[in-house]
């Protein structure tokens, strides 16, 4: 009878054992979710960043041509 507590015993750590891990599982899910979600919200906003930069960038260099025009100008007149 010794024998068949010892593997109640164990049974029920295993049956414990499978339960924390489930659970922990299931955090891990919650958690990736809200990492997803966090990585999600930066994405947005790099490449709203970077369309607002190359539009910058459009005007700067649209404003460098035409300043290196004008100074050829001068130059050459």
């Amino acid at each position: 009878m010794r024998d068949v507590t010892r593997i109640e015993q164990a049974t029920q750590r295993l049956v414990s054992a499978v339960e924390r891990l489930e659970q922990a599982v299931e955090g891990q899910s919650l958690h990736d979710d809200g990492d997803r979600e966090r990585l999600s919200r930066a994405l947005a906003a790099a490449q709203a960043d970077y369309a607002a930069l190359q539009n910058v960038t459009h005007k700067v260099t649209q404003r460098l041509d035409a300043a290196i025009g004008r100074l050829r100008l001068m130059l050459e007149g």
